[in-house]
């Protein structure tokens, strides 16, 4: 599996602390929820910055 465009293990705790206190609100940034089935479609989706996407939230 290959992930890219965010260095998020840099930055993981601070964002985890972010949502924990209410700073971020998570459904303000996810744009859209697909099946883990449809993980290749979605990573093209959000690289390409198809129909509005900004984040992509996969469902096993």
């Amino acid at each position: 599996m290959q992930f890219g465009q965010a260095q998020a293990v840099l930055f993981i705790d601070e964002c985890f602390e972010m949502v924990r206190s209410g700073k971020v609100v998570l459904d303000d940034i996810i744009t859209h929820r697909v099946p883990l089935t449809k993980a290749s479609d979605a990573y093209s989706m959000f690289r390409d910055k198809t129909d509005d996407c900004v984040k992509v939230v996969l469902k096993p």
